[in-house]
């Protein structure tokens, strides 16, 4: 638009000069229209560009690294076509906070069509996207209006599931939702386990340890009666929290498919605290999605109260260690 109006007043000013030099009825004639010449194409176009509506659609959903589009609408419901559309698209993950620098768009002159750009998926969160500083021109392209309703759009960014290395010992992972039996004892169901310091001599499977040449303890198990609790802090650098949330998926997923009911608990940077119980991959992906709405801190957050059953994921850079523990008393 400004080259276009720099170029009407290059031809403005040389009209001009024109009719000073030529002080004849043609020269005055040629200036006045020129003069005329935007009142015109506003008075053609104004029709078409009070009508102008600006709508934003993309997915619900979509997968860390994957491919995703965002859909720029124009719809001109005037009877002639505009001069063309121009916005700014501004973006921000809700989780990490990161705010682009708002890319130009430009649609050419005429009636309703559409524009779609990639979504940037390279990292895990809640994008909301929205078009500021939105102006129609006219068919000169001299004049520009603001178009008022513009409606937003958001697209979450799910992680991809990876299991842990190593993989922690989760009651349900390795068969049915059991817990070691306080006190030992009795029980029909047994699990067999490397001993530790602490477990009593008469639990020490001899005949295998000898066969191992080492220390095998059989472990009383017992029906899990209170679910499994998934924990994570969300605070870090964007790609320690990527690792975390994949990390996370895979331990959710795996309890999921063994029929395992387990809750998902989380705390955001404001330290707000939320959970919901999982009981499938539909139940868990929405509370993702809302998890992933939520704003993270810049810095890890301190890990939750030892307590059996939890099992807590802490983002940390790539290479400095586990990531998952369980908390114990």
């Amino acid at each position: 638009m400004f080259s276009r109006r720099m170029l009407y007043v290059a031809v403005l000013m040389a009209v001009v000069t024109f009719h000073m030099v030529y002080t004849a009825f043609d020269s005055y004639l040629l200036l006045l229209s020129l003069l005329l010449l935007p009142v015109l194409s506003l008075a053609v176009s104004l029709p078409a560009m009070l009508r102008v509506r600006v709508r934003l659609t993309a997915p619900a959903c979509a997968r860390r690294g994957a491919q995703a589009q965002l859909a720029i609408h124009m719809e001109c419901a005037g009877p002639l076509p505009v001069g063309g559309l121009r916005l700014r698209l501004r973006s921000l993950n809700r989780l990490t906070g990161e705010e682009p620098y708002p890319p130009r768009v430009y649609l050419a002159a005429g009636g309703s069509q559409t524009v779609r750009l990639p979504i940037d998926t390279a990292h895990c969160g809640c994008l909301v996207y929205a078009a500021a500083r939105v102006r129609v021109l006219d068919h000169l392209g001299l004049i520009a209006l603001p178009v008022r309703r513009c409606a937003s759009a958001s697209v979450t960014v799910l992680p991809v599931a990876a299991a842990p290395d190593p993989p922690p010992e989760l009651p349900g992972l390795s068969g049915g939702a059991l817990r070691p039996k306080p006190g030992g004892g009795f029980a029909e169901e047994h699990e067999l386990r490397p001993y530790r310091a602490g477990d009593p001599l008469v639990s020490i499977h001899w005949k295998l340890s000898s066969k191992l040449d080492a220390l095998v303890v059989r472990e009383a198990m017992e029906p899990q009666t209170k679910p499994l609790v998934l924990s994570i802090g969300l605070g870090g650098p964007p790609d320690a929290l990527d690792a975390a949330l994949a990390e996370l998926a895979w331990l959710s997923g795996a309890l999921c498919a063994r029929h395992v009911p387990h809750v998902l608990q989380w705390r955001d940077g404001e330290g707000k605290l939320a959970s919901g119980l999982v009981t499938g991959a539909p139940a868990f992906e929405r509370l993702l999605r809302r998890m992933l709405a939520r704003p993270a801190a810049e810095r890890p957050l301190p890990p939750p109260p030892a307590v059996r059953g939890r099992y807590h994921v802490a983002p940390a850079p790539a290479g400095t260690g586990r990531r998952i523990r369980e908390a114990r008393p």
